[in-house]
């Protein structure tokens, strides 16, 4: 299965929420979990969870089913002005382009689609939902379970590695989870710029400006 979630919209909570689903129910041998790029095909588990955020159409059809998320764009342009991955006007709207760009694929061929507010709202709520899309019957105490075990999880900042192997927690991954910072985050002009260039996408995910 994959979830290609879009980047800084709670896709490795959405990760790490089916591959504690899928371990609880089937025994943590018998579930392989990767980044695509550390994703070995020949693991002998019986249920694969790969992570992936580029659009691709070979894996889209290989996968039994495909999970994605997204957030307000805003707020993801937002983390993504905290972490550096963008500075300007032009490196902003590229990458909102990209987000957009990789939504719109995975959203077509989804079996479900976490939304990063209403799991902010309510984790255990969402989780039950994530279980649903993969046809397994959970209850509100283990649920609740694996919402604290999502939470717990974290890296080593010590560590050599970009990220944790199995849980792939970047360091410092988690910048801001508020819904709504952009407001105080993001410049004026460029927040502007992004509400404009986005209007479609913000409208169709009731979004409002």
């Amino acid at each position: 299965m994959l979830c290609a979630g879009i980047p800084r919209s709670g896709s490795t909570w959405l990760y790490n929420a089916a591959r504690l689903l899928l371990a609880k129910q089937f025994g943590e041998a018998n579930v392989h979990g990767a980044w695509i790029e550390q994703y070995d095909a020949s693991n002998p588990a019986a249920w694969h969870v790969v992570k992936v955020h580029e659009p691709d159409e070979s894996l889209a059809w290989r996968a039994n089913v495909v999970l994605t998320s997204r957030r307000d764009l805003r707020d993801i342009a937002a983390s993504a002005w905290n972490r550096g991955w963008i500075s300007d006007e032009t490196s902003a709207l590229t990458f909102v382009d990209s987000v957009i760009r990789q939504h719109q694929f995975w959203q077509q061929r989804c079996a479900f689609e976490m939304v990063y507010e209403r799991m902010r709202i309510d984790p255990a709520g969402e989780l039950c939902r994530v279980a649903a899309a993969l046809s397994i019957s959970i209850d509100p105490a283990a649920a609740a379970g694996i919402v604290r075990a999502i939470e717990a999880l974290g890296h080593d900042d010590a560590s050599e590695r970009d990220f944790d192997p199995a849980n792939l927690l970047h360091k410092k991954h988690i910048m801001d989870g508020r819904v709504g910072y952009h407001s105080e985050t993001l410049p004026a002009d460029l927040l502007a710029r992004i509400n404009d260039r986005a209007a479609t996408w913000l409208a169709a995910g009731g979004y409002s400006s």
